[in-house]
């Protein structure tokens, strides 16, 4: 299986973006907006879409016990 991440790591396992184009992130640190790169596909040539990544990040969540640490806000 072949994946892309949001964010990966450094040799100095800082994140770096990966599939993100821009972020920002408020002066609390609670609310993370990210816009994807343009033109990112699928395998099939769709292409990807900011509901994708917020259904693998939900799976995610539900699945690994760092994506129980607290769920995201929603800006909608």
């Amino acid at each position: 299986m072949i994946f892309d991440t949001l964010f990966a790591l450094d040799s100095k396992f800082k994140p770096q973006p990966q599939m993100v184009g821009d972020y920002s992130i408020s002066p609390d640190k609670l609310v993370y907006r990210f816009a994807l790169r343009p033109g990112l596909k699928f395998h099939d040539g769709q292409p990807v879409r900011g509901a994708d990544c917020t259904a693998s990040l939900r799976r995610w969540m539900a699945r690994d016990s760092l994506g129980h640490r607290s769920p995201p806000r929603s800006t909608r």
